[in-house]
């Protein structure tokens, strides 16, 4: 059975204009609108990466019959990459349940995907989960939002379990 993810053929700025979508609005001109959608990518990357916590972007794989069967690593931040013991090449492209394929078992994986479906936002404090990265079990706090279909998610160790 195929899977796919996203539903966008070329998600680029440029290629919204090049459809001939974004021509003109108001008194802006596409090469305008253009040139504030780039900053405004450059100001979300830079605050992005600035954060201590882990960011990942998630999107949806769905089956034939668009059940959510699986996420794909679309972004992260560096603190996401180091907390992962990956690479960004490694990381992003990566199938979640690949690297984490306990979160179906925990039931953790339920929870991200009734957030894409309903658009409740996830907030679990002190959410414990047997790390298969890590190889141990971890206490986070974790907050999760549906984008498009998928989700922005971050988290935070939280040592020792609550206090």
């Amino acid at each position: 059975m195929p899977l796919r993810h996203g539903t966008r053929k070329d998600p680029s700025p440029e290629a919204f204009f090049r459809s001939g979508a974004g021509r003109r609005v108001g008194d802006q001109s596409a090469a305008q609108l253009l040139e504030q959608l780039k900053l405004e990518r450059a100001r979300l990357k830079a605050t992005r990466d600035a954060l201590m916590d882990p960011h990942i972007m998630l999107e949806a794989v769905r089956d034939e019959g668009g059940a959510v069967v699986d996420f794909v690593f679309a972004d992260a931040n560096d603190s996401a990459i180091v907390y992962n013991h990956s690479t960004r090449e490694a990381l992003i492209g990566a199938r979640l349940l690949s690297l984490l394929p306990g979160l179906v078992r925990s039931g953790v994986f339920k929870s991200y995907v009734r957030t894409v479906e309903t658009g409740q936002p996830l907030m679990q404090d002190d959410s414990t989960y047997f790390n298969e990265i890590w190889g141990s079990e971890r206490h986070c706090d974790v907050r999760a939002i549906k984008v498009g279909d998928g989700l922005s998610y971050t988290w935070r160790d939280v040592p020792n379990g609550p206090n």
